[in-house]
């Protein structure tokens, strides 16, 4: 099964990049020497992803950690109120300005901080938040069981009025019940809107303000707040891995095209979501580490009769920590790509090469999971279309 799933899924894309002269990725691949590197990743990608399931002599040693014998297929026990959707969201507020005014909005982060670097990511996320055009009430930062010991003004941006509360977790739980905890706790602020990014983003300056702003114009056209936003978002370098990111799309929900392009899911990278569905709707906490917690809570939220929804304009940066070429500053203060000689070249990329496998690695761990407990997903997922950040 997982080869004749690896075969068509290689015959797919090699005819898109290399076949198709219409194509997405052939409009976007333009030389030969570009499509070969990118075939290359590609069949990277897909052999990562794949690689838990294969025999351990193949080097699956990835192996998964849940009884796919013991999991039971999700059944919604309660339906939410059914909305009639449009063909897309408008991307305008046109209501009460008052009540625009008037939302709450809580950022919940978690975070799980072994190393200096993951340090000055959540310090970078929070004075980008700090920037915001529309500041949020609160930011819930949630300690996910990491090893490095700070405090919490060491993560506090200097010069800024930004309410921050952290949380300790005293075991890593995964992203996913940290979330939770994190969405418990702000029930304590009453937010109307609950947004959720990881400590190594960077939203846009307006990312709040975009998320209130489709949050409302969603709540007027369908009644309710049965609804989910997801938002678009771009891998942070400029190497050949990020390139791969932004132009398949994997920091995007897919769109489903017979459904007016609602999303099959969107990713809690740039995710916002109604405080009351949040609440109704928790992520599950069998999926320990990163990968399909964001996808399993959005295909839930679908089957109790809500919709996941693609807001173009509210943009987050995802940093992936794959090295870029080195800059140096010119005496006019120009960052510049400094000379870099074959060696450098090379383990530079042999890191980033080490990174995505392990990231694809990780995805592909927890799909069986997923299969498992809802068997329509893989069918709606072959129906889906990307959605390009290129």
């Amino acid at each position: 099964m997982t080869a004749t799933l690896i075969f068509f899924s290689v015959i797919y894309y090699f005819k898109e990049i290399w076949l198709s002269s219409s194509s997405y990725y052939a409009e976007n691949i333009h030389t030969i020497p570009d499509r070969l590197i990118i075939t290359f990743i590609n069949l990277l990608a897909l052999f990562a992803y794949y690689s838990p399931r294969f025999p351990k002599w193949l080097g699956g040693a990835y192996k998964a950690r849940y009884d796919l014998d013991n999991v039971i297929p999700f059944e919604p026990t309660f339906q939410l109120t059914p909305t009639n959707t449009p063909s897309r969201i408008p991307q305008s507020f046109t209501g009460d300005i008052m009540g625009f005014l008037k939302v709450t909005v809580a950022v919940i982060v978690p975070t799980l901080l072994n190393t200096e670097k993951d340090m000055s990511q959540l310090k970078r996320l929070l004075e980008s938040l700090a920037w915001q055009s529309r500041v949020p009430n609160i930011v819930i930062v949630v300690d996910d069981g990491s090893k490095l010991i700070y405090k919490e003004s060491e993560i506090r941006p200097d010069g800024y009025d930004l309410s921050i509360e952290v949380l300790r977790l005293k075991i890593n739980m995964g992203p996913a019940a940290a979330r939770n905890r994190g969405v418990r706790l702000a029930t304590k602020y009453n937010p109307l809107l609950v947004m959720f990014t990881d400590h190594d983003c960077i939203p846009e300056s307006d990312w709040i303000q975009v998320g209130i702003n489709a949050f409302c114009q969603s709540k007027q056209t369908f009644g309710n707040e049965n609804f989910i936003l997801s938002g678009q978002t771009r891998s942070y370098e400029n190497t050949w891995f990020d390139f791969y990111h932004n132009i398949f799309g994997t920091l995007n929900g897919r769109y489903l095209p017979h459904d007016n392009n609602s999303l099959l899911y969107g990713t809690t990278c740039n995710l916002a979501i109604p405080f009351c569905l949040a609440l109704r709707v928790p992520f599950e906490e069998d999926f320990k580490n990163a990968g399909f917690e964001d996808i399993d809570l959005c295909v839930r939220a679908r089957k109790m009769g809500a919709r996941t929804w693609f807001v173009v304009d509210m943009k987050v940066i995802h940093d992936f920590g794959y090295l870029g070429p080195p800059k140096v500053e010119k005496d006019d203060g120009e960052l510049i790509t400094a000379q870099e000689g074959n060696w450098e070249q090379f383990k530079r990329f042999f890191h980033n090469l080490r990174r995505f496998w392990l990231q694809f690695c990780r995805y592909g761990e927890w799909e069986p999971l997923m299969n498992a407990k809802h068997p329509e997903y893989i069918d709606w997922f072959n129906v889906s279309k990307e959605i390009h950040s290129i």
